[in-house]
């Protein structure tokens, strides 16, 4: 997921790709904190758990 929003964005189709997390009524997310992420990935993760 975050390898999809960052490239997503990277290439300006953020919006577009943050809706396809946005529309399941339940999204389940594991392997958070798994692996360390970066300052942008972690913000682009806040940035879709924030708008659900």
């Amino acid at each position: 997921m975050v390898r999809r929003l960052k490239a997503a964005d990277t290439i300006g189709w953020l919006a577009t790709k943050l809706r396809v997390y946005l529309r399941p009524h339940v999204l389940v997310v594991d392997g958070v904190g798994y692996l360390p992420l970066a300052h942008d990935e972690a913000d682009l993760v806040f940035q879709m758990t924030s708008k659900r």
